[in-house]
């Protein structure tokens, strides 16, 4: 069975509540905001693989991660995603500074290394702080900036399964620890 692939990474507690205190800023639309404790960085998206590309792409972050020390991610502003003539979602952005850049192209050169080929070449880091239905995002505008930054010390490995009327599970298939 295939199953959508992501690696994620967890946000600290006061970066979650940084996000909470910009909800107000949108009450009167009708959003569904994420919960507090799903609220994560979803760094790369794998697209849907088999059995064997989970393989290669767990055979890859293991060989990256082996030696990679952990890195600061800075927060970077709230923009509208992923489609901005359409948007449906709010998204937190990150600044891909050359860390992130470092661990993605040396990511997916070691995919590529193992046989394994990425469809989506451009994929946005992000974080989802809510999502819309209908198109009541469409020409709303957001102009915040974010201050803050935090430590990634490990990545995790997730994948998502739908189900009938449109409802997501999400599983942890790994997590993989960077050096100090």
């Amino acid at each position: 069975m295939q199953k959508r692939i992501y690696i994620t990474v967890d946000l600290p507690d006061a970066i979650k509540e940084s996000f909470r205190k910009e909800e107000g800023r949108w009450r009167n639309l009708n959003v569904f905001w994420t919960g507090f404790s799903h609220l994560h960085l979803t760094l790369d998206y794998l697209g849907t693989v088999d059995k064997e590309g989970l393989k290669q792409i767990i055979d890859a972050l293991d060989d990256i991660t082996e030696g990679m020390r952990n890195f600061d991610i800075r927060l970077d502003r709230i923009t509208l995603g992923p489609d901005e003539k359409d948007p449906k979602m709010f998204w937190g952005r990150i600044y891909e500074d050359g860390a992130v850049k470092g661990f993605l192209n040396a990511f997916h050169s070691r995919l590529a290394e193992k046989g394994f080929e990425l469809k989506e070449k451009s994929f946005v880091p992000h974080i989802m702080l809510a999502s819309a239905k209908g198109n009541q995002l469409k020409g709303k505008q957001t102009n915040v900036h974010l201050k803050g930054k935090f430590n990634v010390d490990s990545l995790n490995l997730y994948s998502s399964q739908t189900y009938g009327k449109g409802s997501v599970k999400f599983k942890l298939i790994g997590t993989f620890p960077l050096q100090k």
